[in-house]
């Protein structure tokens, strides 16, 4: 288990605890920072932690309707990380970069949601 999965588990105990939600963690700019730990210049260890950050975050149980994973699925944000990824500076940030974006997509599919399908338009129109 990564530092920042740790951390984040530890967090949320404390948070499911004294019943507070991920808001604090959002206004912290939580997945912004995490996102931005993908950047192609970061080394690998880097990368690893922040996707395994980010993943551990989406399979939260709390999670499941919380603003962090509101904030992950904005479009700036993953224009952000498609950005990272599709650099071809790192092949480190493009794995784990791709780990963050299969995880949401997962996520959203299970929940048979359509708010993410613009991502899939956002690929296809940007780098085809």
């Amino acid at each position: 288990m990564s530092y920042y999965s740790f951390l984040l588990l530890n967090v949320e105990r404390c948070l499911i605890l004294t019943s507070i939600s991920f808001q604090w963690l959002t206004d912290q700019n939580l997945v912004e920072l995490l996102i931005e730990k993908l950047n192609p210049d970061e080394s690998p260890e880097v990368h690893e932690n922040a996707s395994q950050a980010i993943v551990d975050m989406i399979s939260s149980p709390s999670a499941s309707s919380s603003a962090i994973v509101e904030q992950l699925e904005r479009e700036d944000t993953f224009q952000k990380l498609f950005n990272f990824v599709l650099s071809g500076k790192s092949i480190s940030s493009l794995s784990h970069g791709l780990t963050v974006i299969i995880d949401v997509v997962k996520r959203d599919a299970s929940d048979s949601s359509e708010g993410i399908t613009w991502i899939i338009s956002l690929v296809i129109l940007k780098y085809a």
